[in-house]
């Protein structure tokens, strides 16, 4: 078998996102990156030991600078003896995420005191105006303007003056040097929606050694850092939140019909019972999503990070 270790990669974003930092989406630019390298053939020789259940990479989402997702469930919020302090606990059982040293302590200990974090992305919204194909110019109804999302990070999760985020990966020795050359090369281009217009542009830093990932004794499941789609036989016995994914194909692909069907994934801080110390990643390829592009796929494995669940 294999021998895995795991990485932080350290991102700076230098321009606000058009699209959400997901696990599945990041490895979606790698393959392209792949495609224009080295042809239909060198996809193949990529994609094969991911379809085959043998992933020699893993990735987690894009998480702002030194927060972890809150695991769904394995935290319990006090109780409130009065309004101010239902007020201040509702909010924190919203919270998304956790500091990282907190994150560590509530994996190896479910009593452990922890402050969650509320998503520290703010989104703006952009105006635009349609241009008429006709008249070229964008006199007609109102209903011709349109707004667009994008999102950055409040600036307690800069690094040198730049929104700052981190992507775990776990990589056999062979892969660990490639997957930072692609980063490096996924740089140049940028990431997600309207790169042209320049948004999801982004300085690659660096990818150094995180041995945060192996359990103990006392481990008996795990939680997500991914956005993913569990296998058939993964663990079903947990709690979780559910995404909705409208994906489409990148590089003007699907010959004229870019849009791939819905595609329900569960969020990062999924809690899955195991029973045992369980595998370093779950989850599987999905196929047959883009009726345009019949030959793509979807992959959608997650990062997971052994914890201790507390059985009743």
């Amino acid at each position: 078998m294999s021998t895995y270790s795991s990485y932080r990669l350290l991102i700076q974003l230098k321009s606000q996102s058009g699209t959400p930092w997901q696990a599945d989406t990041l490895m979606g630019h790698l393959i392209w990156l792949v495609a224009h390298q080295e042809g239909a053939g060198g996809v193949k020789a990529f994609l094969d030991p991911f379809i085959k259940g043998q992933p020699p990479f893993v990735l987690s989402d894009g998480f702002p600078l030194g927060l972890l997702p809150r695991p769904v469930g394995l935290w319990t919020s006090k109780s409130a003896p009065d309004l101010d302090s239902y007020v201040k606990e509702k909010s924190r059982r919203k919270a998304e995420f956790i500091k990282f040293e907190q994150f560590e302590a509530l994996r190896k200990n479910p009593e452990a005191d922890i402050d969650p974090v509320s998503s520290p992305w703010i989104e703006n919204e952009t105006l635009h105006a349609a241009i008429s194909r006709i008249s070229n110019t964008t006199t007609g109804e109102a209903g011709t303007l349109f707004s667009t999302d994008s999102f950055t990070l409040n600036q307690e999760f800069w690094s040198e003056n730049f929104p700052s985020i981190s992507v775990y990966a776990y990589c056999t020795k062979d892969w660990g040097k490639k997957v930072e050359e692609l980063f490096h090369e996924l740089s140049q281009i940028g990431f997600g929606r309207d790169k042209s217009v320049g948004l999801g542009q982004f300085k690659f830093c660096s990818m150094e050694p995180c041995d945060f990932l192996p359990g103990n004794q006392d481990s008996n499941g795990f939680t997500s850092l991914s956005t993913y789609v569990p296998a058939v036989d993964d663990p079903t016995e947990g709690t979780w939140d559910v995404n909705v994914k409208y994906g489409k194909l990148g590089e003007n692909a699907g010959g004229g019909n870019p849009f791939k069907k819905p595609l329900l994934q569960l969020k990062p801080g999924a809690v899955f019972y195991t029973g045992q110390n369980p595998r370093p990643f779950y989850g599987k390829v999905v196929k047959g999503l883009a009726p345009g592009f019949p030959e793509a796929v979807q992959i959608c494995y997650c990062l997971a990070v052994p914890c201790r669940i507390r059985k009743a």
